[in-house]
């Protein structure tokens, strides 16, 4: 399991990660500063998050990852 923290600050940005996740065979998944989980490629779980904190989305897909990021125009940190 790969993980990678993002910071969400505008509904398009949102959008961008269910775009990208919906896209992913292995699934990608959220999680919020309060420990709430959604499923990356639903908007309607996406929006239930809080997004005062970055964001850490974890998936196997490491290819999803880097894409996600490289959509919101973050870098890809090392594990």
């Amino acid at each position: 399991m790969t993980t990678q923290k993002i910071q969400i600050a505008r509904l398009d940005q949102i959008q961008a990660v269910v775009r990208v996740a919906s896209a992913s065979p292995l699934g990608v998944s959220a999680v919020d500063f309060n420990g709430r989980k959604a499923d990356a490629a639903s908007i309607l779980g996406m929006m239930s998050l809080d997004y005062k904190h970055p964001v850490e989305l974890r998936s196997k897909d490491e290819e999803a990852l880097s894409r996600i990021c490289a959509s919101l125009g973050q870098g890809r940190a090392a594990d």
